[in-house]
């Protein structure tokens, strides 16, 4: 039986500004064995970046 493994990435704004760098960054994913099922762009508000922030602390 074959399990899957889900990974959370969140890029934050410098990562995703310069269209070069992204593809940089998406190719270093893909090289790395990491598939990109979904993705979508978010403008977060200051509370909701202290909501996920506090899971990491």
């Amino acid at each position: 039986m074959s399990t899957k493994n889900w990974t959370f990435a969140l890029l934050k704004p410098d990562a995703v500004a310069n269209p070069i760098s992204l593809g940089w960054l998406l190719d270093a994913l893909n090289k790395n064995g990491l598939i990109i099922e979904m993705g979508c762009r978010l403008n977060l508000s200051k509370d909701q970046v202290a909501d996920l922030y506090e899971f990491h602390k």
